[in-house]
């Protein structure tokens, strides 16, 4: 039997559930004590399913050191397998409820904060109304996660942007396109004026999202020259509730996709802003495996692509 079997049959004979919880806990939290009341169990079985799972593995997973546990190369290896796999013991549960609550099928589709925010789930509300026999179950995660969920099977469609590499077996289908916009308060000194340049702009303070994000991308592409560097508020937040609200109490300016944007608008405490400079965005669309996907994925898929949900925007 080569080694490769023989690992295959020792996972699968004595690496159980447990064992991947007590893992991924004690690597996301960096203690046994943490990861033990998270798991809602003792910490002696913390420690437990830890050496268990050590003596599967055959190589240590942790350094023990005074302020915790230290993942080792080995444990940064296989983390997202393990979680991934609890991911979908996640998805079991919810499609086990579902099934059990009289629901035909169930799916699970993650999305960017863009997609949720825009027309993308107005389309989604109107397909649960008009499909209750099935159940979706919506996770919002970033671009990099939406497609290694995708990929693992996680998730069964995703939302997101146009994929900037090819995407073999998966298909995506454009759905919406996108541009940068820039809010102010409503009555903000600038909200009557037209075509402003980046040089009146950057004399205003600036709300600023994490790195990485696509606001923060364009934010750090306008001003990174020879423009002057704004002054930035002393909060950061991914939150959009709270960017509406810091952006409604301040003479703060932030960019946003006009996707994420929207419900922001709506409210009427914030408007958006003339300004010269607009950047056009990947669009969003769904992305899925057509050879892989349940009756209930394959309704929705079709639904969004159809577009026949934009109607009654």
């Amino acid at each position: 039997m080569s080694n490769k079997a023989s690992i295959h049959n020792r996972l699968l004979a004595k690496l159980g559930f447990r064992h991947l919880q007590a893992v991924v806990l004690t690597a996301e939290l960096g203690s046994t004590h943490r990861a033990a009341e998270m798991a809602n169990i003792s910490q002696p079985s913390i420690a437990k399913f830890l050496a268990m799972a050590e003596g599967v593995v055959g190589e240590p997973l942790f350094e023990r050191h005074s302020r915790g546990m230290r993942q080792t190369s080995t444990c940064k290896t296989l983390l997202p397998i393990f979680q991934a796999m609890l991911l979908l013991v996640q998805r079991s549960a919810k499609t086990l409820d579902a099934v059990q609550s009289g629901k035909t099928g169930t799916m699970h589709i993650g999305a960017l904060p863009a997609a949720c925010n825009g027309s993308l789930v107005r389309g989604i509300a109107q397909f649960c109304q008009r499909f209750q026999q099935f159940q979706l179950h919506l996770e919002e995660n970033d671009q990099d996660h939406l497609h290694e969920l995708l990929m693992s099977r996680v998730y069964d469609a995703v939302l997101t942007r146009t994929p900037t590499i090819g995407h073999s077996p998966l298909k995506f289908e454009p759905l919406e396109d996108d541009h940068s916009v820039v809010l102010a308060r409503t009555g903000h000194r600038l909200s009557h004026r037209r075509a402003l340049s980046l040089d009146v702009l950057g004399d205003e303070q600036w709300l600023i999202l994490p790195l990485q994000s696509t606001s923060r991308i364009i934010f750090e592409s306008w001003f990174s020259g020879g423009v002057p560097y704004p002054v930035v508020s002393n909060v950061t937040t991914s939150s959009l509730s709270a960017i509406t609200g810091l952006v409604a109490y301040s003479d703060a300016l932030i960019v946003l996709p006009a996707s994420f944007a929207g419900p922001a608008l709506m409210s009427g405490s914030v408007c958006a802003l003339d300004v010269q400079r607009q950047e056009s965005l990947r669009p969003l669309g769904i992305l899925w495996n057509p050879a892989a996907v349940s009756t209930a994925t394959s309704t929705f898929c079709d639904w969004m692509t159809a577009g026949t949900w934009r109607d009654s925007l």
